[in-house]
C-alpha cells in the first residue's frame, strides 16, 4: 500500500498540473476541471483507473455498503451524486494547519465536496437528511440559504425526518435559514426539511405556501 505522504505528494502534483493546464487553456476550457475521482481500497495506482484519476481510499465499511447496491471498486464518484460521506481530511485542506500530513479531521460532506478534498472515506454513502450528522453537514454547506421546514419541540431523534404522529409534540412550519435549523439541532430539537435550499426567505415561504395549498 502506498504511503499516505506519497499519496498526498502525488495529489499535490496533480493539482499543480491541472492548474497549469487550466491557465494554458484559458477560461473557456472545461474538460480538465472534470478530474475523475474514484473510490478504491488502496492509494496504489491501478490499470483500470483513468489517467490522472484522484483516489479516495474507502474503508471496509464503505466497501460493504457499496456492495449492497451492486458497486465494486474502483467506483467513480460520478455514479453517486447527491450522496453524503464520513471522510478523513487533512487538516491543512480545511485551513486548520499550514502543513500537509500533520493531522486529520473527520467531516461529513457531499459527493461534490469529496470530489475536491479528502483522503479516506470512513462511512457512507448516506441519503440526504439520513441522520443528524448528515443534516448538519448539509446545512453548513448551505450557509445563508433558506428552507421550507418544520422545527419540532420533539426531542432530537436518531433520524432527522421524524414521524408526524399525534404524540403531544408541536411543530412549526416556516421559511427557516440554515443557521436557524442548525440552532434547533443544537437545542436537541427535531427538524423536517421539505424542500430547499433557496437563496431568499421569500422563495422558501412561497414553496411552503404551495405545500400547504397542495399537500401530497
Amino acid at each position: 500500500m502506498a504511503n499516505i505522504n506519497d499519496y498526498l505528494a502525488r495529489q499535490e502534483a496533480n493539482r499543480e498540473a491541472e492548474g497549469a493546464l487550466r491557465k494554458a487553456a484559458g477560461p473557456s476550457h472545461r474538460p480538465v476541471d472534470q478530474v475523475p475521482v474514484v473510490l478504491a481500497t488502496s492509494f496504489k495506482q491501478r490499470d483500470d483507473l483513468p489517467v490522472l484519476a484522484s483516489i479516495r481510499k474507502m474503508s471496509e465499511q464503505v466497501v460493504r455498503n457499496l456492495a449492497k447496491i451492486g458497486l465494486h471498486e474502483p467506483v467513480s464518484l460520478q455514479m453517486l451524486p447527491n450522496r453524503w460521506w464520513k471522510v478523513n481530511v487533512d487538516a491543512a485542506e480545511v485551513g486548520q494547519l499550514s502543513e500537509y500530513g500533520c493531522a486529520y479531521v473527520t467531516l461529513f460532506m457531499s459527493s461534490d465536496r469529496l470530489a475536491r478534498i479528502g483522503s479516506e472515506v470512513v462511512d457512507g454513502p448516506f441519503e440526504a437528511w439520513a441522520n443528524i450528522d448528515v443534516a448538519e453537514a448539509i446545512l453548513m454547506e448551505n450557509a445563508g440559504k433558506f428552507w421550507d421546514a418544520t422545527i419540532s419541540n420533539r426531542p432530537m431523534l436518531p433520524v432527522v425526518d421524524g414521524d408526524d404522529g399525534d404524540d403531544g409534540y408541536a411543530g412549526y412550519d416556516n421559511a427557516y435559514s440554515s443557521e436557524e435549523l442548525l440552532a434547533a439541532l443544537a437545542d436537541r430539537k427535531t427538524i423536517k426539511v421539505y424542500s430547499g435550499p433557496y437563496d431568499t426567505k421569500d422563495a422558501a415561504h412561497y414553496r411552503l405556501d404551495v405545500r400547504w395549498e397542495s399537500p401530497e
